[in-house]
């Protein structure tokens, strides 16, 4: 999640301060996710590498741009 502070807002203080305490992501919980995410893309090839890439890098890709594709790979 992203979180937007600032720092010339008479709150900003206290909102560090609760960042500061709130809960992170363990290493085992953030392995699950990778290997999840790794996963799909083994499952679903390049049709999950572009729509994984849309959703976290907000990047556009297409077949014609990829140098590599998943076939390449399982040869």
């Amino acid at each position: 999640m992203t979180y937007r502070l600032d720092t010339q807002s008479p709150s900003f203080q206290q909102e560090f301060t609760a960042l500061l305490h709130t809960k992170r992501e363990t290493s085992e919980e953030v392995d699950a996710v990778v290997r999840g995410i790794i996963q799909y893309v083994r499952d679903h090839g390049d049709a999950a590498l572009i729509e994984l890439t849309r959703r976290f890098d907000r990047l556009e890709l297409y077949p014609s741009n990829l140098r590599l594709s998943a076939d390449d790979i399982a040869q």
